[in-house]
C-alpha cells in the first residue's frame, strides 16, 4: 500500500477495516449457513474431470468475426434459399425480415451459452436492422 501512495498510519487503518470486514462476513454466512467448503471433494471432481472431460484444441470453423454479417449471409447463400422457399414472388422486404426473424431467434436461443457474445451479436443485429429500414425509407441514390 505504501507503494501505491498510501501513508503508512493509512494502510494500517484500512487493513484494520479489511479485517473488520471479512470477520463479519465470516460470522454472517456461518449464522446463515451459507458456507460451502469443496476442499474435502477436490481431490474427487479433479479424478472426474480428468477421467471424464477431454477436450480437444479448439480449431477455427468460421472466420465469420473477420466479415460483416450481411457479407456473411450473401456468400453462404441464406437469402437465396429463403427466396426459394418463400417463391419468387417474395420481395427483398419480406427475405430481409425473414433473415432478420431467423437471426434474432438464434440469437434468443443461444444467449445463455455467451451471453457477452450474443449480446454484441444482437446490438449487430439491431443496428442492421435500422440500416435497413433507413435505406427501405430513404434508398440509396
Amino acid at each position: 500500500m505504501e507503494k501505491a501512495g498510501y501513508p503508512v498510519a493509512r494502510a494500517l487503518e484500512i487493513k484494520t477495516r479489511i479485517r473488520h470486514f471479512e470477520k463479519a462476513r465470516q460470522t454472517i454466512r456461518l449464522a446463515a449457513d451459507d458456507m460451502l467448503d469443496l476442499k474435502p471433494d477436490e481431490a474427487d471432481m479433479r479424478y472426474l474431470i480428468d477421467t471424464y472431460i477431454r477436450a480437444d484444441d479448439s480449431r477455427m470453423v468460421s472466420t465469420f468475426g473477420d466479415r460483416p454479417l450481411l457479407e456473411v449471409i450473401v456468400k453462404s447463400a441464406i437469402a437465396d434459399a429463403i427466396v426459394q422457399t418463400m417463391g419468387e414472388k417474395a420481395g427483398k422486404a419480406a427475405v430481409a425480415e425473414t433473415i432478420e426473424n431467423n437471426v434474432r431467434s438464434t440469437i434468443s436461443k443461444r444467449n445463455l451459452t455467451d451471453p457477452d457474445y450474443f449480446a454484441r451479436m444482437s446490438e449487430l443485429l439491431q443496428q442492421i436492422i435500422q440500416q435497413r429500414r433507413t435505406d427501405a425509407i430513404w434508398p440509396a441514390t
